[in-house]
């Protein structure tokens, strides 16, 4: 795992807007400014020379909070995000890691769950609605999955209240 330099910030931010919706992806000079400004960290694995996976993460004193993760389509299904996930987990070993996924409704989403599941995370029976990170997009429905121990309902409302009020810069409702 490598954290991202200037150098190859828009290469790390291309796979990302290739991965996701609009809606789940802050604009470019958005997640820029607050990557310079140290409010996030972008983590990113490398294959031959170029970026195969790419990892944000939110460092909070209880938690980390992975944003968005992406593998490249051309490096997918060859272990590269599960690479990153393992590197991520040990970095931060002393932490909880929490993401968000789609509620397992569609085989996609269902598959995508396994994926982290087999990597160590738990699906937890909490979520919210992401609110739209660009104009003109919809609210997401998420649900979270953690390292560690099952979430109790305090844990996940500081985590909520943490995710909305730093990462989102609005009131969890």
């Amino acid at each position: 795992m490598l954290i991202v330099h200037s150098t190859n910030f828009n290469e790390a931010y291309d796979i990302l807007e290739s991965s996701f919706i609009p809606a789940e992806l802050k604009p470019r000079d958005v997640l820029l400014s607050q990557w310079k400004n140290g409010e996030v960290n972008i983590a990113v694995q490398e294959t031959d020379g170029e970026i195969s996976g790419v990892i944000t993460l939110w460092e909070f004193p209880e938690f980390v909070f992975a944003e968005n993760f992406a593998v490249k389509e051309d490096f997918r299904n060859k272990g590269i995000g599960a690479a990153l996930l393992r590197d991520v987990i040990s970095k931060y070993s002393d932490k909880r890691i929490i993401l968000e996924v789609e509620p397992p409704e569609s085989d996609l989403q269902k598959r995508r769950i396994m994926f982290y599941e087999r990597n160590g995370f738990t699906l937890s029976p909490f979520g919210y609605i992401q609110p739209a990170l660009r104009a003109g997009c919809d609210d997401v429905k998420l649900q979270i999955m953690h390292t560690g121990d099952n979430l109790c309902d305090k844990e996940f409302n500081n985590i909520k209240t943490e995710v909305f009020t730093t990462v989102y810069k609005c009131i969890a409702e």
